[in-house]
């Protein structure tokens, strides 16, 4: 693989600032960031068009697999968790410096990072699972209060989630969320009120069928399922199921012979995590589509190529004339990368993926914190 050469470019300054703490694996060029996990896999990540400091997807990847069979845990993400465990969270000095708690509601760590950043913002762009919703999938009276004080505000609550139209519904009606929501990672907008996808952007199914042939060389035995925007079409290699969508599961032999939009392409393996198929499918995707993954063991989620979270959330803050630096967005995994490097101030979770944590700057709570209602509260007082 072909790597960036040194670079003195304020882009790579910027970025390199940004990572050094996190691993010595980890370089930047103006365009790129380069992750090299130990004996395991290289990652090329591409930058947010515009933002110096955050990667979007990844572009490119090449996999040792000499180091299976280890004892050490050399998977990407374990390398990357024992690699980030010593980040110092800015945020955290912040709170620390003023002599209050990050969990004190009233604590100013949020403000004080977003001053200059984001002012008075107008769009909150938040991830669900993982994020706004706790581990149980729940949200808090904490968080439903700090959305309402937001929309009191002005601001418009914006979920941009990887669940499709039916996983949403519910959850808008507990936070008192409508309008628009962005789900099946930026490959359909559905508006609340009607009940109707307003915008989708399928894979091509020619573009598919090649998609599928990458995946099964990749990976051996893997499991395909489509998602339609209303329905999942399962082969049976595919066993993964969700509890609240059983009923809008359909088996069938070839998910590419039904003749129904391919709004997201899922991928499932049992024998390998996340990270592992991120880094053996994207070498070979070549930019035939967008593959990544949101923290599910074993699954990957591959849309049309240029459709993600950000490049969605972007169009719909200019349909009503909103810049980035009045977005505040917060996430937990790859997929919300770029996202987080889109909106003015770009929060992780605390408990985010490993390469989340280290390309963004600023981090909330965990999201069994009311990680995102510490940050709220902050900005709309």
């Amino acid at each position: 693989m072909t790597t960036a050469a040194t670079d003195t470019s304020a882009a790579a300054t910027a970025c390199q600032t940004t990572h050094a703490a996190a691993t010595a694996a980890i370089r930047c060029s103006p365009t790129s960031m380069i992750v090299t996990y130990p004996g395991t896999a290289t990652i090329t990540w591409r930058l947010s068009p515009g933002v110096e400091k955050t990667v979007g997807s990844p572009i490119s990847a090449t996999a040792d697999n000499r180091a299976s069979g280890t004892e050490d845990d050399h998977s990407a993400h374990g390398v990357a968790t024992q690699a980030m465990s010593s980040i110092p969270n800015r945020n955290t000095d912040a709170a620390r410096s003023s002599g209050r708690s990050m969990g004190d509601t009233h604590a100013p760590y949020a403000s004080n990072w977003i001053i200059g950043i984001v002012i008075s913002p107008r769009i909150v762009a938040t991830d669900l699972d993982g994020t706004l919703l706790a581990t149980d999938g729940t949200i808090s009276t904490r968080t439903r209060n700090s959305l309402k004080r937001a929309r009191e505000a002005g601001a418009e609550i914006v979920f941009v989630t990887a669940r499709a139209p039916r996983g949403v519904r519910e959850l808008a009606a507990q936070a008192g969320v409508t309008g628009s929501v962005i789900c099946s990672n930026g490959a359909i907008v559905y508006d609340l009120a009607t009940d109707e996808i307003t915008t989708s952007h399928p894979i091509d199914p020619a573009a598919g069928r090649k998609i599928g042939d990458i995946l099964a060389e990749a990976l051996p035995g893997v499991g395909l399922a489509v998602e339609t925007g209303r329905n999942v079409l399962t082969e049976a290699a595919y066993t993964r199921r969700v509890a609240h969508d059983l009923a809008y599961y359909r088996e069938v032999a070839c998910v590419f012979e039904e003749r129904e939009p391919i709004v997201k392409l899922l991928a499932q393996s049992s024998g390998h995590t996340a990270d592992e198929m991120l880094a053996a499918v994207s070498a070979l995707m070549d930019g035939q589509a967008e593959v990544t993954h949101s923290g599910v063991d074993g699954l990957l989620e591959i849309s049309a190529p240029g459709v993600t979270k950000a490049v969605t959330l972007g169009r719909l803050c200019e349909e009503r004339g909103v810049g980035p630096h009045e977005v505040v967005a917060f996430g937990d995994m790859p997929n919300d990368l770029a996202v987080l490097g889109f909106a003015g101030a770009g929060y992780a979770m605390a408990n985010a993926h490993p390469l989340v944590l280290a390309a963004t700057e600023l981090h909330a709570l965990s999201n069994d914190e009311d990680g995102v209602a510490v940050v709220l509260e902050g900005l709309f007082r």
